[in-house]
């Protein structure tokens, strides 16, 4: 069952943080918290990221918020913010000025606790999904490359930020790029992206993969782009993954969309069908077209 959760309280007071009650709480307490906040938002980050269940996660968020309260810090209360209108713009309605109010709340936390620079950045890339999704590409790039300085005088704080890496911002910027239709740009963000990924961090190679894969579909070059659908296939082996798990379900819906009328996918549709064709003709070898050409014109 979904969390039924109000975050007005987020919005409508955002000197929440200067509530000197909270000493109330006592030092066990207040210690405490900050674990407890944690382990929530690693929850919610779950829900959102990995079970695509955006609803749920804000009531992780939001306890997450509850804890940070209790604390004296600024930044993790910012940090809930920030996730909660991450979860805000990915429900099916996509209540974008609810996801700007929730990062300017966020940005003002941030700044009563002194405004680190890695989560600084990290609301930029936020900020910048904003931005793309409204249509605005050129607020969109000036925000990432923002975070990008930003990042780079990072120091260890906070400390529980240290998943914000320059590989996820490259990440980042490639879907910020690829929002705009700059398929160059977001192609050679990703391939650094990839380049600087440890071996050791599977699922991020292989939805690294995906995206680039994506950029070369978009682009009108499907060799390229099955290859690399290969790849993460290859890299994942026999680990699952709730993430690759939803673009092969994007594909059915897709279909049902067509199907029914709803939208016309054909394009895509025709797109992933020569992508399935080739991976059966010149991988899996399954299918052997009856034509009299003896040589394919594509060779791998």
């Amino acid at each position: 069952a979904g969390y039924q959760v109000s975050i007005l309280h987020a919005l409508g007071d955002p000197m929440m943080f200067g509530d000197t009650s909270w000493s109330d709480a006592g030092t066990e307490t207040a210690e405490l918290a900050t674990p407890v906040a944690l382990a929530w938002m690693l929850a919610g980050r779950v829900l959102l990221f990995d079970l695509h269940r955006p609803g749920d996660s804000r009531g992780c968020f939001t306890e997450a918020l509850e804890c940070a309260r209790l604390t004296e810090d600024e930044s993790l209360g910012a940090a809930a913010l920030g996730h909660l209108a991450l979860a805000v713009m990915r429900e099916d309605a996509g209540d974008l000025p609810h996801a700007r109010e929730l990062i300017r709340s966020a940005r003002s936390l941030s700044r009563r606790g002194g405004n680190p620079a890695r989560l600084q950045a990290w609301l930029d890339t936020i900020e910048a999904d904003v931005a793309s999704r409204a249509g605005d590409h050129g607020h969109a790039a000036t925000l990432i490359a923002h975070a990008e300085q930003s990042l780079r005088g990072a120091d260890g704080r906070p400390p529980w930020l240290d998943w914000f890496t320059t590989h996820r911002m490259a990440i980042a910027k490639a879907n910020t790029l690829l929002s705009a239709g700059r398929l160059t740009d977001a192609r050679m963000a990703l391939d650094r992206a990839l380049n600087e990924l440890p071996t050791e961090d599977v699922k991020t190679r292989a939805l690294t993969l995906c995206d680039l894969a994506a950029v070369h579909a978009v682009g009108r070059e499907p060799e390229q782009a099955a290859a690399l659908l290969t790849a993460a296939l290859d890299e994942m082996g026999p680990v699952s993954s709730a993430a690759l798990s939803r673009r092969i379900h994007a594909v059915r819906t897709m279909l049902d969309e067509h199907r029914s009328g709803t939208t016309d996918h054909s394009r895509r549709l025709w797109t992933v069908l020569i992508f399935m064709l080739w991976y059966a003709i010149f991988v899996e070898k399954s299918v052997t077209p009856q034509i009299s050409e003896p040589t394919y014109p594509v060779q791998i």
